[in-house]
């Protein structure tokens, strides 16, 4: 459409407001503020165009005065979700008028994403020791799930590419169980894994798994499931059995007197389920 065509309709919709019609014009084109002039927005509300930028309708969304830098402009699909998935009313609840950032967006009840306090590997470990914590996951298209778990895996280095894996093999359910399984496997770091590293890491997409990380997992996925023994003994009981269980369907060596432990999750591979 030329700019004269705009001029054109932009007269029409001004007459027919003059006359008492109450609609709203909309003009698709591809010409700048500076090729249609600043006397085609006379008597216009916008006074202005309105790129189709995705993330300009966020900002307006949100009603917003900044982005989070961690926001790319290249990351639309971020902001397709954020439009798709997150009602206006709490878009403006959530920012009031600051800065946008990747964390609200995470926190907030309709943002296509498990339900994490914040978009790191701690928060994804802890809210996995809720039964059906990453369900979401699959009910999403299948570019918004792999640019997630893409956005995921790089704000969060190596153990993040780890987490992000097992979550895009589809065995979120087993995120802790896989870590308390990763200490028998690779040790602190010092054990290659032998066929028992081939098998655990079929779990995580097929991913190579270098024992650093696996042995990183481990600590944290302890952690987790340390803090479950006192607050909820009988979820605690559910991880470390299913970690029991994968340990020896990939046959991982148990924990020995050759392996020290310093926590009684680190011995779950050779323990019945705790006591209430």
């Amino acid at each position: 459409m030329s700019s004269l065509a705009v001029r054109s309709s932009l007269a029409e919709w001004t007459n027919r407001r003059a006359e008492g019609v109450n609609d709203v014009l909309v003009v698709l084109c591809d010409l700048a503020d500076s090729d249609l002039g600043a006397t085609s927005w006379l008597g216009s509300r916008r006074r202005g165009s309105l790129g189709l930028d995705p993330w300009s309708a966020v900002e307006q969304l949100f009603e917003v005065r900044h982005l989070d830098g961690a926001f790319r402009r290249e990351d639309g699909w971020i902001a397709d979700a954020l439009l798709e998935y997150v009602r206006s009313d709490v878009a403006r609840s959530m920012a009031a008028g600051g800065t946008l950032t990747v964390d609200l967006c995470a926190r907030s009840p309709r943002t296509p994403t498990p339900r994490i306090e914040r978009f790191d590997v701690g928060s994804a470990l802890t809210t996995s020791a809720e039964p059906s914590s990453f369900a979401l996951l699959a009910d999403l298209p299948e570019r918004l799930r792999i640019a997630l778990l893409g956005a995921f895996a790089e704000n969060n280095g190596l153990l993040g590419e780890l987490v992000a894996a097992v979550l895009r093999a589809g065995h979120g359910a087993e995120l802790l169980a896989i870590g308390l399984t990763a200490r028998s496997v690779y040790g602190f770091g010092e054990l290659d894994g032998g066929r028992a590293a081939g098998r655990l890491e079929a779990r995580c997409d097929n991913q190579v798994v270098p024992p650093a990380v696996g042995a990183a997992l481990a600590t944290r996925a302890e952690q987790v499931v340390t803090g479950l023994i006192e607050s909820d003994r009988d979820r605690a009981n559910v991880i470390i059995a299913a970690a029991s269980t994968l340990a020896t369907q990939i046959e991982a060596p148990a924990i020995g007197a050759k392996r020290p432990a310093a926590s009684r999750v680190r011995q779950f591979a050779s323990t019945k389920p705790l006591a209430p």
